[in-house]
């Protein structure tokens, strides 16, 4: 079982170890959000989360509240709690292609958990539904969703999840030198991708390792 370490990049983790997603819509679980809206041919409100469940998480009186958890704790261990911070790494698996996305989280009220569960809502594509917090896209997620859909995939239901997206990350104690860790971590993941892959990650926007360019790597 993999340990919940400080400091130390998990390997790739599939989405279900860390993450439940009962699709935006469900008729087996309560909703007290918001009116009825129509999605994949479904009619009702959107679940809490836009569906998203973090194992370690305990959510109240929300839609997940007396939902037992489909992979109990005692049987694999969450390594992820809600206001861990770090630096994190997605990777979205198609059968021709594979996109990534590299990013850090240096605030316990929007942990890693929080910036991951932004992304999940984009990759569904139900951001229009998410509330403020969660409602913006972003381009190389709508790119990503429109390929994946010409090639027959939909990345808005649950057997997606489970079968293409993988996580890792790196955690760090929340402390006065956090922002300035994390922030160098991220670059140099970024220039590691880089250099191991000549890109940077496909669902970034920004690059990184622009500071790097032309310096004299000869001896």
């Amino acid at each position: 079982m993999q340990k919940n370490t400080f400091g130390l990049w998990t390997d790739w983790t599939k989405f279900q170890e860390l993450y439940e997603y009962h699709g935006l819509i469900n008729e087996d679980l309560k909703s007290n959000r918001g009116s009825k809206i129509k999605w994949n041919g479904k009619e009702g409100k959107p679940l809490q989360d836009n569906g998203f469940r973090l194992r370690s998480k305990n959510y109240g009186n929300g839609s997940y509240k007396s939902l037992p958890l489909k992979i109990s704790e005692k049987e694999k261990k969450c390594t992820l709690k809600e206001n861990d911070v770090g630096v994190y790494c997605l990777k979205v698996i198609s059968e021709k292609r594979t996109f990534h996305y590299v990013d850090v989280s240096h605030k316990p009220t929007n942990g890693i958990h929080g910036r991951l569960l932004h992304h999940f809502i984009k990759i569904a594509g139900t951001c229009e539904h998410a509330g403020p917090r969660y409602n913006t896209d972003s381009s190389e997620f709508k790119k990503m969703r429109d390929y994946l859909k010409k090639s027959g995939v939909n990345s808005s239901l649950p057997d997606f999840f489970e079968s293409s997206v993988y996580i890792s990350f790196i955690k760090f104690p929340s402390n006065d030198s956090l922002f300035t860790k994390v922030m160098k971590i991220e670059g140099m993941a970024m220039q590691a991708f880089r250099h191991y892959f000549d890109t940077t990650p496909e669902l970034n926007s920004r690059d990184e390792t622009y500071g790097i360019k032309n310096f004299p790597f000869e001896k």
